[in-house]
């Protein structure tokens, strides 16, 4: 009988190292959802995603090469029958089986804790926030922009807020939306990054793993599980890397290729990631022409540029302010 398996040696092949460590030795799953960018496994608990290595890095996932990627993705099939047996993925389609070492793949760390220590210079901070007050995020989030966003995204904003008030957010944005991973998730996903990195995610993180992640899809289950372990997707772990080195040059192409990600999620995840950098909840959600898309320069209330003087920190006994001619942003 002819050997009808197909081996993917992924030659230059990635794998997030978090996944490897929470993968199980043995297992088994099916093929939950394809699209043409790749396409997600779960293996008991955990999922895996097979992407490409011309995208960034997904801290739930694989990555191997375009053509590979478009080999695996032409043969697997949603309910297709997938194991796992110390670290080689096989996954039973419509062709014969194909056999993936995760074994062979080079381990990526996608960890938070590995940039949070460093300290994050005031220069950075205010340079980041510029670039994040540029973005008209209103007209391309995928949530609705009523008063109980508004209300719920205050309390989670708000340093001051109590314990249960997070947790009523969280219980608010937890699954809210449609898609693989609804908007309300992906909001939480940015935020919860933007408190790691500046160690202040003991509440939030707490908040979302007691919450009911069994009320929101299989893929951000696997996400909101990466992020209370201290994982991000690699677009995420390349702009924090920058802004602990203070490389501002680099921010506005980073947040573009985060904004990029799906139809909505990278401008969800990035309206969380901004209010976790203090930008006013209220601002980030108006679609007045008050910004600008000219590398990361600031705007102000009157549509005009702001000048690098115009941004300057105010340190307080509670928190630290960035104070502009536009208003005030608290600074975590």
């Amino acid at each position: 009988m002819a050997d009808l398996t197909t081996r993917i040696v992924g030659d230059r092949a990635r794998v997030c190292s978090q996944l490897l460590d929470r993968l199980p030795a043995r297992g088994s799953g099916s093929v939950l959802s394809a699209y043409s960018s790749g396409f997600n496994i779960s293996v008991g608990e955990e999922l895996l995603y097979m992407g490409s290595t011309d995208r960034a890095l997904s801290c739930t996932g694989a990555a191997v090469s375009a053509r590979e990627r478009n080999v695996l993705r032409a043969r697997a099939r949603p309910g297709d029958l997938v194991t796992l047996r110390d670290r080689v993925v096989r996954v039973y389609d419509r062709l014969g089986v194909t056999e993936i070492d995760l074994s062979g793949f080079e381990p990526v760390d996608l960890s938070l804790a590995s940039i949070r220590s460093a300290a994050i210079d005031d220069e950075a901070r205010t340079a980041l926030i510029r670039c994040l007050d540029e973005l008209d995020l209103a007209t391309t989030i995928g949530i609705a922009r009523d008063a109980r966003l508004r209300e719920h995204l205050h309390r989670l904003a708000d340093p001051d807020s109590s314990s249960a008030g997070i947790a009523r957010g969280v219980e608010f944005l937890l699954g809210r939306g449609a898609g693989l991973t609804p908007s309300g998730d992906d909001v939480l996903m940015g935020l919860g990054v933007a408190r790691w990195l500046q160690r202040r995610e003991t509440r939030l993180i707490d908040a979302i793993s007691r919450s009911g992640l069994d009320r929101t899809t299989p893929v951000s289950r696997a996400y909101l599980r990466a992020l209370i372990a201290g994982a991000a997707n690699e677009n995420y772990i390349d702009l924090g890397r920058a802004v602990a080195a203070a490389q501002t040059e680099r921010f506005g192409g980073l947040i573009k290729s985060i904004r990029a990600v799906g139809h909505t999620s990278g401008s969800d995840s990035l309206l969380g990631f901004a209010l976790g950098w203090g930008l006013d909840v209220d601002r980030l959600l108006s679609t007045k022409p008050q910004r600008t898309h000219s590398g990361c320069r600031a705007s102000t209330s009157d549509g005009s540029i702001a000048s690098p003087g115009a941004f300057r920190v105010v340190r307080g006994t509670r928190m630290n302010r960035m104070c502009t001619r536009s208003g005030i942003y608290h600074l975590a």
